[in-house]
């Protein structure tokens, strides 16, 4: 039998950017604004394992509500 490849996927969910939106999120809770610090956090480590992953998915909420003024523009 054929050994297949291993295909490594980094898979980060449920961010719920805030960006500069202004007022509370929607759940306080929620400390979106740490969103860019997590995910430079998980690639720093990855790059410290000098681990490269064949994809990287982001799901789930990304924006804590698209809706919302300043989160679009902030994330893009």
């Amino acid at each position: 039998m054929k050994k297949m490849p291993l295909l490594n996927i980094l898979v980060i969910t449920d961010l719920h950017y805030r960006g500069v939106a202004a007022g509370p999120g929607s759940v306080a809770p929620r400390r979106g604004e740490w969103m860019p610090l997590f995910v430079k956090r998980a690639l720093n480590r990855l790059q410290q394992r000098n681990e490269k992953p064949d994809l990287i998915l982001l799901l789930g909420d990304i924006l804590d509500n698209g809706g919302t003024n300043g989160e679009i523009s902030g994330f893009c």
